[in-house]
């Protein structure tokens, strides 16, 4: 078969016979014939012992036919024709891509991990590859290579804003073909939005409220983390390891004693940094509660 065309050269390969005739195959001649000639000539004189052969130096524009005979110890056997006319020129065909199933359904990476998009490619001429996410250029960003038959974009340390659509389009003097891939980067969730609220303030208990981050990393929110800490103390003391919702009124504190809070929001994937509270909150009896007292 004919693998490949040049303005100047043939590329062509075969099988190995099937029958050997009772002796090794040793190599193989190839021979051409000019379409408006009766002879047949010899391309090479010493048997070669791959199945592949490239001719060199063509007439462009020129048609052949192409036939190998292999060789054993009892010498050439029967010419064998490749089918068909090749025209020395230069071969075209379209733009064209094999996308590895994994990235059909989006491509999923964890926080600091490595995005590697490989993808396989063929035409002729060899198709320009342009990688884009979102139609905006991603070189300041991603390294990428490209040979004959493969692309490649690598990200490393991979964070959520590399979460997208990847645009892949190649293009040679036949056409242009676009491939797009979803990239997910999964991780542990943002910050809590803060600033962190204190209302409901009680002798022995406060109620703080704050707003789900931002970004929970692709994954639910499995909860909060509420610490609390003594103003005059270094140590966080736990309230609570597992707040499903985005509040949680505070027991158990000292009356008249000043407090810091912050809130952790955790996923599958780990915890975020922590919201801390800008200023402390005092437990104290609401002055209304005296006002009743009084009256």
């Amino acid at each position: 078969m004919v693998t490949d065309t040049t303005r100047t050269s043939v590329s062509l390969a075969w099988s190995p016979p099937e029958e050997e005739g009772g002796s090794v195959v040793t190599g193989y001649l190839i021979e051409m014939q000019k379409v408006d000639q009766v002879e047949w000539t010899m391309c090479n004189t010493t048997p070669i012992k791959i199945c592949e052969y490239t001719l060199t130096h063509m007439p462009q524009g020129a048609e052949y036919k192409f036939r190998v005979m292999a060789c054993n110890a009892g010498g050439p056997g029967e010419p064998v024709e490749i089918p068909g006319i090749v025209k020395v020129t230069e071969m075209l065909d379209y733009p064209d891509y094999e996308l590895d199933p994994k990235y059909e359904e989006g491509y999923v990476v964890r926080q600091g991990g490595v995005i590697r998009l490989s993808v396989p490619i063929k035409g002729k001429p060899v198709p320009i590859c342009k990688w884009t996410k979102e139609g905006r250029d991603v070189s300041h960003r991603a390294m990428i290579a490209t040979n004959d038959d493969i692309t490649e974009l690598v990200i490393k340390e991979a964070h959520r804003d590399d979460t997208g659509t990847y645009d892949l389009v190649l293009e040679n003097k036949c056409g242009r073909k676009a491939v797009y891939i979803n990239v997910k980067v999964i991780g542990r969730p943002d910050t809590p939005e803060g600033p962190l609220e204190f209302d409901d303030i009680q002798a022995r208990s406060v109620r703080v409220s704050w707003r789900p981050p931002s970004q929970d990393g692709g994954s639910d929110i499995l909860g909060y983390i509420v610490e609390r800490r003594e103003v005059s103390k270094v140590a966080w003391y736990t309230v609570d390891s597992r707040v499903v919702d985005t509040a949680l009124v505070v027991k158990g504190l000292k009356e008249n004693v000043e407090y810091h809070f912050k809130i952790t929001a955790e996923n599958q994937f780990g915890v975020s940094r922590s919201l801390k509270s800008d200023e402390c909150v005092t437990p104290k009896t609401p002055l209304c509660k005296y006002l009743f007292l009084y009256s």
